[in-house]
Formats: structure tokens, C-alpha cells, sequence
């Protein structure tokens, strides 16, 4: 979320100031990035449900691979190219947001296929990510460059994320799964037996304590009579 919010915010200033395009190709550029990211979703997603002869969580870990694997390394790769590689910048920049556009494939479906009928509570709070991705990109940027003009100081934001992206992409792959989460499992029904049961080992449990106190103080008569 902090780098599809970086590149897009971001990618007017370092076009323009960086990799010295003009303000109206600039505003070309950055427009098509970002408008091919949006027709590869719906590519994705009907890809994903499309395909049947390979298991879910294999197509889960191969579209997020290429969603936040792939794109990290072409984030990185943005700050390795030198600053005079104009149209390779742009070229990354297009094949990070292009990757970025097959998540419905990979960690989306994850989230809606393990949540079952919590999925909306889930993908809202990833959509919340999306806020707080607001703050921490221009946070990062504030951190890490002082000089907008210089390509070196730039270089270090994009191998944050592109890094970050690859570790979370291997995070991914053990706990990708299609099986709905223990969690799915609490519903009204369930609850209310929960509580049903609970009430019931209760009653038991007095019913037992007064048996005790029962017989203890009948144990104590036998004793004085004695």
C-alpha cells in the first residue's frame, strides 16, 4: 500500500525534477502508469476465478508473487538504474504499478476466501492500510530526501519498499491459504450454544458444590453423634 501510494504521488516530482521530463510529458506518463493498473485488476481477478485446473492457494502465491514480488524487485531495480536511464525509470515505474494490479489474485482473495463472511470487516481494514499508507509515504520521503534533485537520495526510498515488498511476498507464501479461518467458525448459532453450555456446566457445577456440602454436613452429624 506505501509503495502503489509512493509511486503515484511521488512519480510527478521524480519524472520531472529527476529524470528531467517536461511538466506536460510528465503528466502523460504518470497518467498511462497509472491508468493500466486499474483494467489489469479485473484481468486478475477474472483470471484467478477462471482458472481451474491449478489448486487456489498455488494461484493465490503466483498472482501475489507477481503483485508484490515481482514489484519489489522492479522497485529496487528504479534506484539502482542510473539517473540518465530516463526511459528505463519510467518503464520500472510502469512495470511496478502494471505487477501491482494482479493483487486481486493474491493477498485480496487470500483475505475474502479465509474471512468467509467476515470478508468485508477484512478488506475494509485493508482498504484503512490505504490511510495510513498517506502518512507513512510522505514520512518516508520527508526522512530520506532532503534534495529532491538528487537521484541518490531517491534511490534509498525505492529500495525500502522494493525490499519490504519481496519480504512481505515471502511472508506470504506459507500462510497463503483457501480454508476458512477459525474464526468463520462463530456465528449466532454457535454462540448461543456456547452460552447454552456454559450456563449448563455452571448449574452442574452448584448442583455438585451442594451435593459436597450435603454430605459434609451430614459426615459432621455422624461425627457429634458419635
Amino acid at each position: 500500500m506505501v509503495t502503489v501510494t509512493l509511486l503515484l504521488v511521488y512519480a510527478p516530482t521524480y519524472f520531472h525534477v529527476v529524470l528531467g521530463y517536461d511538466i506536460p510529458t510528465t503528466g502523460v506518463l504518470v497518467s498511462f502508469a497509472a491508468s493500466i493498473h486499474l483494467p489489469l485488476k479485473f484481468v486478475g481477478g477474472v483470471l484467478s476465478d477462471r482458472i481451474r485446473s491449478v489448486p487456489e492457494r498455488s494461484k493465490m502465491i503466483f498472482f501475489n508473487t507477481i503483485a508484490v514480488g515481482l514489484a519489489g524487485v522492479f522497485c529496487v531495480m528504479i534506484g539502482i538504474i542510473p539517473e540518465d536511464w530516463s526511459k528505463s525509470g519510467v518503464a520500472l515505474f510502469t512495470l511496478v504499478i502494471t505487477c501491482m494490479g494482479m493483487n486481486p489474485g493474491g493477498f485480496y482473495k487470500c483475505g475474502t476466501l479465509s474471512s468467509r463472511q467476515y470478508a468485508h470487516f477484512v478488506l475494509a481494514t485493508i482498504q484503512f492500510m490505504k490511510c495510513v499508507a498517506l502518512f507513512v509515504a510522505p514520512a518516508t520521503v520527508a526522512l530520506l530526501v532532503q534534495d529532491e534533485r538528487r537521484h541518490d537520495q531517491w534511490r534509498y526510498v525505492y529500495w525500502i519498499n522494493g525490499v519490504l515488498l519481496i519480504a512481505a511476498n515471502f511472508i506470504f507464501i506459507p500462510i497463503a491459504t483457501d480454508k476458512p479461518a477459525s474464526f468463520t467458525l462463530i456465528t449466532r448459532a454457535t454462540r448461543n450454544e456456547d452460552t447454552a453450555s456454559s450456563s449448563a456446566d455452571k448449574e452442574v457445577s452448584a448442583r455438585g458444590r451442594a451435593s459436597m456440602s450435603r454430605d459434609n454436613a451430614k459426615n459432621v452429624n455422624v461425627a457429634g453423634e458419635v
